[in-house]
């Protein structure tokens, strides 16, 4: 089971590009509209779900098995957009505070 695109989960995405790099592509029995609705099916035992481990701590159910993929995470690219030219004392903050958490490798995120 999978997310639906459409359900505001933008791990969807993230979580259909490393299936699609599976050497035997899944059977997605059901697309559903959160990540409760994957969890009661999966307890309920219509099969296996998909989620990013973020969303899916704070969902935890008795009798359901969390697991991690195995391999190395994929990597997963945040941006900030915002108008061209000089960016408002607020933008320059929230870039300062996200460079003091984590340096990109690439040195993208510029202020």
């Amino acid at each position: 089971m999978l997310c639906h695109p459409e359900a505001g989960s933008g791990g969807h995405y993230q979580i259909e590009a490393v299936l699609e790099g599976a050497a035997v592509a899944p059977k997605v029995a059901d697309r559903v509209t959160s990540l409760g609705v994957m969890l009661t099916l999966v307890g309920a035992g219509y099969g296996v779900g998909f989620a990013i481990a973020s969303q899916v701590q704070s969902l935890q159910r008795p009798g359901i098995a969390i697991r991690p993929l195995a391999g190395t995470p994929p990597k997963l690219s945040t941006y900030v957009l915002c108008r061209q030219g000089k960016p408002s004392g607020a933008v320059k903050r929230f870039i300062g505070r996200v460079k003091s958490m984590s340096a990109p490798a690439d040195g993208a995120l510029g202020a």
